[in-house]
């Protein structure tokens, strides 16, 4: 969040999947330091090691303590200090996103993009399943429609504000020209984002040392090629794109879906690119949308 506690998509919807990824490498970067501290705590076994700060329920934090703290459920704050312990912990953030899936009605914007980035942070794992994936698909969903119904409401504000001003009202209507562009871009991602889930359970283990050039075809059936399929449709998901498009290009002979594939990331690519293009009318950036279709048809 801003120093004054409105979201930066909010204020600015063009920059919503920059800022995404941005916090996405916050969290990323809180991993790590845990990791070191472990290491560094390990080596120094035989001293007495303080232990760490209690997760903050303020800001977006790897335990997701912020967002427990909206869900009316005591297990979901035994989940946060779990994850707070240990931050790897797969099971536990699945298991905190579940809980917040089960009370989306009860839970803000905030605690909706806390748990999209969460289910996120899961992606960035080479161990993939099912369940992440889709999981995924439903919390980006969720964020994406809690976001137009913010817009939505800043722009009544502004529209009510503007009503009761006989002068000096062109600052308010320039204030709602733009949030009309955030609410009608939104609306187009929330179309173009609209994933397909991944239909049977199936897990993969993507970590280097794994891959080779004899996969079973099951694995390509019912793992590789419905998982790209899906994380085609959520454009932060690009460590587990990246690593199953390596995997299936040498294997490109058996697998000529792959074609299939980047051509489907270019084309969402694009088609966000013409969404922002023809709401902000700028020449450079509707050049770039038409060179990223181009790329797909190609």
């Amino acid at each position: 969040m801003t120093g004054d506690g409105i979201l930066p998509e909010v204020k600015t919807p063009f920059r919503m999947l920059s800022e995404l990824h941005i916090s996405l490498e916050k969290l990323k970067s809180q991993i790590r330091n845990h990791e070191k501290s472990a290491i560094s705590s390990k080596v120094l076994s035989d001293i007495i090691i303080e232990p760490g700060n209690p997760p903050k329920a303020n800001i977006l934090e790897v335990s997701g303590m912020r967002l427990s703290k909206k869900i009316s459920s005591s297990q979901a704050l035994e989940l946060s200090h779990k994850l707070h312990s240990e931050p790897n912990d797969s099971n536990a953030r699945l298991e905190l996103l579940g809980l917040f899936l089960e009370s989306v009605d009860q839970t803000d914007l905030i605690a909706a993009r806390d748990a999209y980035l969460l289910s996120l942070l899961e992606l960035e794992s080479p161990y993939l399943n099912s369940t992440k994936i889709n999981t995924a698909v439903s919390t980006q969903s969720i964020y994406l429609k809690k976001l137009v119904l913010q817009l939505e409401e800043d722009l009544q504000v502004s529209e009510q504000k503007k009503k009761k001003l006989t002068k000096g009202n062109q600052g308010f209507s320039k204030e709602i020209f733009k949030i009309k562009g955030g609410v009608s871009y939104m609306k187009e991602l929330l179309s173009i984002l609209d994933a397909p889930r991944v239909q049977c359970q199936f897990k993969l283990d993507l970590r280097p040392g794994n891959l080779g050039k004899k996969l079973p075809t099951i694995d390509l059936v019912n793992g590789y090629n419905p998982f790209l399929r899906t994380l085609c449709y959520i454009p932060p998901a690009d460590t587990s794109r990246n690593r199953i498009l390596e995997i299936l290009k040498l294997l490109e002979s058996r697998n000529p879906l792959i074609g299939y594939h980047e051509s489907k990331i270019h084309e969402i690519k694009g088609r966000i690119r013409f969404a922002e293009a023809l709401i902000i009318k700028e020449e450079e950036k509707i050049n770039r949308a038409v060179h990223q279709i181009t790329k797909a048809i190609n």
